[in-house]
């Protein structure tokens, strides 16, 4: 009887996963943003220790900053080589999550690696443990977590 119980058990768990499952491959998982590079004055900025992560999963990507302790989730869509990012808001569990605008937390989400409300990134590398994506100013280098 408990045999037939884990069985039932294990297939609704399993149908509960193929539900959300998604199809972004690669990109799937979460990652750490290590390099920061200004593409008009060739610059790049050491990210390794500032603890930004990038995750993503199903039509949802968020961005946290461990110093700061702030949580942005966009929604995004993934096709061939470009990934755009859209809606920001800023994920608060006490105050209720806030839309973000120009004028509300825009800076904010600029340590992100997010240049504007609706960006779009070129895919430049992605393997399982390397990320590159590139938008008009800048080019991010992540590193699978």
């Amino acid at each position: 009887m408990k045999g037939i119980i884990y069985a039932i058990i294990l297939s609704a768990v399993l149908a509960a996963c193929s539900l959300h499952s998604s199809d972004n491959g690669k990109l799937d998982g979460f990652w750490s943003l290590r390099q920061v590079d200004t593409l008009s004055s060739g610059t790049s900025v050491d990210y390794s220790g500032e603890r930004v992560f990038w995750s993503w999963q199903a039509g949802l990507m968020q961005t946290t900053d461990m110093h700061t302790g702030m949580i942005f989730v966009y929604r995004f869509s993934h096709a061939n080589d470009t990934v755009a990012v859209t809606e920001p808001y800023l994920s608060d569990r006490t105050e209720g999550d806030v839309k973000v605008t120009e004028d509300v937390m825009f800076s904010d989400i600029n340590r992100h690696g997010i240049n504007s409300l609706r960006d779009s990134f070129f895919v430049e590398r992605l393997t399982g443990d390397r990320m590159v994506l590139r938008d008009k100013m800048l080019r991010l280098h992540f590193e699978k977590y």
